[in-house]
């Protein structure tokens, strides 16, 4: 196509609607490569393109299927195209409920004072699919046991630590 002088931007655009799935940015820059080894010319295009769904479909966010799933605070307002669909998606996609039910154990026991209750939830859920954040609750049990022992928190402390980190002015 690029020999025969099609513009690099329809290009684009019938890769795109011929199934591509990949980056789009990905795929603009193979262009681009394409054109300058092989034709010997920069493509300086006007790459803009624009995704659009159909009114009629709603999205939800991946982002905002976990707040979801992780918010407890029912003051906190939920996004409104989750709400309307959290019944559907736990239905497609049966690990959204085993997540959520494996979320709301690990709140529920680090919300509590029960010790034995952490055994009980790295003993159920050791071999599913969150074996790797059990793993890491082995290598750490003391403090996590600390933490359901213990009102004290070191929260402010790490607040304050992520704050430094994040600030773009520090030395």
């Amino acid at each position: 196509m690029l020999y025969d002088k099609i513009d690099p931007a329809n290009i684009l655009g019938y890769i795109i609607r011929a199934g591509y799935a990949g980056n789009i940015t990905t795929l603009r820059n193979k262009i681009q490569r394409v054109a300058r080894n092989n034709f010997n010319f920069k493509v300086n295009v006007n790459w803009g393109y624009k995704f659009v769904y159909p009114k009629d479909i709603l999205i939800v966010k991946r982002s905002e299927l976990l707040k979801y799933i992780t918010t407890k605070n029912p003051k906190t307002k939920r996004n409104e195209n989750t709400v309307k669909c959290i019944d559907i998606i736990r239905q497609k996609y049966k690990t959204v409920g085993v997540l959520e039910n494996i979320y709301n154990d690990f709140h529920e026991i680090i919300m509590g004072k029960d010790t034995a209750l952490l055994e009980n939830f790295i003993v159920k859920y050791e071999s599913s699919i969150v074996e790797s954040f059990i793993s890491g609750l082995k290598d750490d049990i003391v403090s996590v046991n600390n933490a359901i022992s213990y009102k004290e928190s070191n929260g402010f402390v790490e607040g304050n630590n992520n704050k430094f980190k994040v600030r773009p002015d520090r030395v």
